[in-house]
């Protein structure tokens, strides 16, 4: 793939995305400078759609894609996310519903719901699970690969993006398996040609670390899925979320904080797209 370098205009430079294109970082929003025309916007209207589950959806919590809206309005963005969705679910909706026609890019973003439906939230243990891990790593592998497949078929190019948290302790040990989810996502993207794996998570541990910010496990499926509202500062015989919480509102759907920060990879992302489909 062509590499993408996106360069602050503060410093008066900039580089080369394409002999086309040029990348540039301007003040809250991504455009691309076609240097044919010298215009300052995005050349194509790309359609673009996001599967995902309640964080993809924006609610609870805070929206990404209303604020890659508002940065590329020229585009055409559809909004797939669901509540609850597993890599199970979203790979059967995409391979039923009949869409109108291709897209040109498609991001894929589940796994925190393929974690919590088979954490035992009864039991003391903190890493009590429903199933052993090896068999729900190998069935959601399984599932993912299906689902890229389907996903692969209505658009030209597809992102698959690794879980990002369950509570934002991130040394945590369901976020160690939430790593690991990730780690067979990358996996089984390589074997596409078109698909192309993102991890949001480097992009936001740095900072948790250097602040300390810890929650707790979720007390229940229904407040991390986003079927009850969460309390962030509950703290309960159930264990649900305690701590001070910075990026999510709940330790898993996104603050406005966390969604700025969202939404500034995936716009660059787009644009990298843009730049090595020609557009």
């Amino acid at each position: 793939m062509v590499p993408c370098v996106l360069v602050s205009p503060a410093t008066g430079t900039w580089q080369l995305a394409t002999d086309r294109h040029v990348a540039i970082l301007g003040s809250g929003s991504w455009v691309l400078l076609s240097l044919a025309t010298a215009n300052w916007q995005l050349e194509a209207n790309m359609k673009i759609v996001f599967f995902g589950d309640s964080i993809t959806r924006g609610s609870p919590g805070a929206s990404y894609l209303d604020i890659l809206m508002e940065e590329l309005p020229e585009e055409t963005i559809e909004n797939q996310g669901r509540g609850g969705e597993t890599a199970a679910s979203l790979q059967k909706r995409i391979r039923w519903v009949s869409w109108d026609e291709p897209f040109d890019l498609a991001f894929v973003w589940v796994g925190v719901n393929d974690l919590i439906f088979k954490v035992d939230w009864s039991s003391p243990k903190q890493d009590a699970l429903k199933e052993p891990w090896p068999e729900m790593i190998h069935d959601f592998r399984d599932y993912f690969h299906l689902m890229l497949l389907d996903a692969s078929a209505i658009s030209t190019r597809v992102v698959a993006v690794a879980p990002l948290f369950l509570g934002e302790n991130y040394g945590s040990v369901h976020n160690q398996r939430l790593q690991e989810l990730g780690k067979s996502i990358e996996e089984v993207a390589q074997e596409f040609e078109n698909v192309e794996y993102l991890d949001l998570r480097d992009t936001f541990v740095s900072e948790l670390q250097a602040k300390n910010i810890s929650a707790a496990p979720a007390g229940s499926a229904e407040e991390a899925t986003g079927d009850r509202k969460p309390d962030s500062r509950v703290d309960d015989k159930n264990g649900s979320w305690q701590g001070e919480l910075y990026f999510t509102v709940d330790g898993v759907h996104l603050s406005e904080v966390g969604a700025q920060i969202v939404a500034d990879v995936f716009v660059e992302k787009i644009i990298c797209v843009a730049a090595e489909l020609g557009l």
